[in-house]
C-alpha cells in the first residue's frame, strides 16, 4: 500500500477539487464516459456526483483508482471511496473495506481508520445529509396546504378545455408525426418532453407542471409531456391565476399538474374524434400490462398519467411508481414523490424519493428540492442548501432554476450568498422568451441596482416593465410598485446616470 504520507496529501487536493465541480449532469453520463474510456471526463463527474453523497459516484471513484483507470493506481486512496460506499451499504463495498485494511499492517491500519472518520465528518453520510438536504418542520408535518376557499388541495391535476392551434400549412399528419414505427411510442415520447411541431388545426395534448405563487399566480411552467404545438395552452395558463395556496392562514407556494388537449379528453371523444390514438395508445398499454422491470412500470404509469381516458384501477398509477422506484428506476422516484406530495400523502417519503432523484443529477429534481428547501412549510428554509441544488440544475439550463438562483443571489438574508454581477450573468443565459416574463424583469432590476457601481436608469426600466406586465397577469405586484416609489421618491422621477470622466 502506498505512503499514508502521500495519501493525505491526496485528501486535501479532493476536498479543494470536489467543491470546484458541483455541476453534476447525471449519474448516467458519469457511467457512459466509464464505459467509453473517457475517465478523465468520467471522474470529474463522479466528483461532483460525490460531493452530493452519491453511493454510486463513491464506488465508481474506489474502482478508479484501486485499478488505475487513467490515473495513477493506489489502493489507500480507493480504500476512503469504498468506505463512503459502505455507509449506505452499496454493493459490495463494505467486503472491499475489509480487504484493502487486512492488506495493511496493524498500525497502518490505525492510522487509516482514524483518516476515514475524520473524513467521514465532512463527506460522511451523516456530512452530507447536514451539509446539503432539507430539515423537516416536525411541527408542521400534521398541517395541510388548502386554497383559499378553504378546501384542501388534494386534487392532483386539473383540466382545461384547451385543445385546439390554429392552422398553419403544413401538411403533415398528427399520426404520422406522432408514430413512426409499428411498436408504437418510444420512450423518448413518454419522457423528453418533446414539442411535436407543424399539425394542421389539430389538437395538442399537453401535461404541464408548474409553480402556485403566494399571489395564486402560476410561473415557472415544466411540460412533462408534449404532442402538438401547446403554447397557446401554457399562455393561457399563464393568464389564468389558481386559487390562491394557504398553510396556517398564509399564502404559500405549491407545485401543481395541469391537464390541456388531448390530455383530458374522455374514452367516448378519444374514440370518436381520435381512434387511432385510442387503438395505438391502448395496445402499448397492454404491452407493459404484466412488465416487473422498473422501466417499463415507470412508462405504464406515465401513459395512465398522461392518457386519462386510459382504464385504470384505483391506485394502480400510485402502485406502479411505488415498485419502479423501488426499482430504482430515477425518474419514478422523482415523479412518485413528486405525487406525494402534490397530494400531501407523505411528505417525508416525498422529499426522500425526490432527494434520491436529485442526487443522481436529475435536473427536475435538483430544481424541486432547492424550491422546497426554499419555500416548502413542511421544511426549515435554508438559502445556502437549496442554492447547491438550484445552481446544479441551472448549469444545465433549466429555466425555472436559473430564475430562482438569480433570486437567492439577489434577495438571500444570507449576505454570503449576495451576488449581482453573478445573476446578471445568469440571467444574460435565459432564452429570449423571458423577456416576456415579469419575474425576469423583476431580477433584472434588482441586479442593477444592486450591482457596483449600480446602474438605477436600467433598473427602473426593468421594474416598470415588470409592473405592467406582472399586472397583465394579474400578479401581486404591491412589492414591485413599492420598490419602484423607494427608488424614484414615488414613482414619477426619470433617473438618468451622468458620465463620469476617467
Amino acid at each position: 500500500m502506498k505512503s499514508l504520507q502521500k495519501y493525505l496529501v491526496f485528501i486535501s487536493i479532493f476536498i479543494c477539487f470536489s467543491l470546484q465541480n458541483s455541476w453534476a449532469k447525471s449519474i448516467e453520463q458519469a457511467d457512459i464516459y466509464f464505459q467509453q474510456q473517457q475517465y478523465k471526463l468520467a471522474i470529474d463527474e463522479y466528483l461532483s456526483l460525490a460531493d452530493a453523497g452519491n453511493a454510486r459516484a463513491y464506488y465508481q471513484l474506489g474502482a478508479i483508482y484501486y485499478n488505475g483507470f487513467g490515473i495513477e493506481k493506489s489502493e489507500a486512496q480507493a480504500l476512503i471511496w469504498f468506505a463512503l460506499a459502505a455507509e449506505y451499504d452499496f454493493e459490495n463495498s463494505a467486503e472491499i473495506v475489509n480487504e484493502l485494511l487486512a492488506g495493511a499492517s496493524a498500525a497502518d491500519q490505525d492510522k487509516l481508520l482514524g483518516i476515514i472518520a475524520q473524513f467521514k465528518k465532512n463527506y460522511g453520510k451523516q456530512g452530507i445529509q447536514d451539509k446539503y438536504f432539507p430539515q423537516f418542520n416536525e411541527a408542521n408535518l400534521s398541517e395541510k396546504i388548502i386554497y383559499s376557499n378553504g378546501k384542501q388541495l388534494d386534487a392532483s391535476y386539473e383540466t382545461t378545455d384547451e385543445g385546439f392551434i390554429e392552422s398553419d400549412d403544413s401538411s403533415t399528419t398528427f399520426e404520422e408525426e406522432l408514430f413512426d414505427d409499428e411498436e408504437g411510442f418510444t420512450e423518448q415520447t413518454f419522457q423528453s418532453s418533446k414539442v411535436l411541431e407543424n399539425f394542421n388545426n389539430r389538437p395538442y395534448l399537453l401535461v404541464v407542471d408548474y409553480d402556485i405563487a403566494p399571489d395564486g399566480s402560476r410561473r415557472n411552467f415544466n411540460p412533462v409531456q408534449v404532442i402538438g404545438n401547446p403554447n397557446k395552452g401554457i399562455l393561457d395558463l399563464s393568464y389564468s391565476n389558481s386559487l390562491k395556496p394557504t398553510f396556517k392562514g398564509k399564502s404559500v407556494n405549491f407545485v401543481h399538474r395541469s391537464y390541456l388537449g388531448v390530455a383530458n379528453y374522455g374514452p367516448f371523444e378519444i374514440r370518436r374524434e381520435m381512434g387511432f390514438l385510442y387503438s395505438r395508445v391502448t395496445r402499448y398499454v397492454r404491452k407493459l400490462a404484466d412488465s416487473k422491470v422498473p422501466k417499463e412500470q415507470y412508462q405504464h404509469a406515465a401513459a395512465l398519467m398522461y392518457f386519462t381516458w386510459l382504464k385504470q384501477e384505483e391506485g394502480q398509477v400510485e402502485a406502479l411508481l411505488k415498485s419502479s422506484s423501488e426499482g430504482g428506476y430515477i425518474p419514478a422516484q422523482f415523479e412518485y414523490g413528486l405525487l406525494l406530495y402534490r397530494e400531501q400523502k407523505n411528505i417525508k417519503l416525498a422529499v426522500e424519493l425526490i432527494s434520491k432523484a436529485a442526487l443522481q443529477g436529475f435536473t427536475q429534481a435538483e430544481y424541486r428540492l432547492g424550491r422546497l428547501i426554499l419555500d416548502s412549510p413542511w421544511i426549515i428554509q435554508d438559502d445556502k442548501r437549496a442554492l447547491f441544488w438550484l445552481e446544479l440544475a441551472a448549469q444545465k439550463a433549466h429555466v425555472g432554476a436559473t430564475l430562482k438562483t438569480s433570486e437567492v443571489k439577489l434577495l438571500s438574508k444570507n449576505k454570503k450568498l449576495l451576488d449581482a454581477l453573478g445573476a446578471i450573468d445568469l440571467l444574460a443565459k435565459l432564452p429570449e422568451t423571458e423577456a416576456e416574463n415579469p419575474e425576469y424583469l423583476y431580477l433584472q432590476a434588482l441586479a442593477h441596482n444592486n450591482m457596483r457601481p449600480r446602474k438605477l436608469s436600467v433598473a427602473v426600466t426593468y421594474i416598470r416593465e415588470a409592473i405592467e406586465l406582472g399586472n397583465d397577469r394579474g400578479w401581486d405586484v404591491t412589492l414591485w410598485q413599492d420598490t419602484l416609489k423607494r427608488w424614484t421618491s414615488g414613482g414619477s422621477v426619470t433617473i438618468v446616470e451622468m458620465a463620469t470622466d476617467d
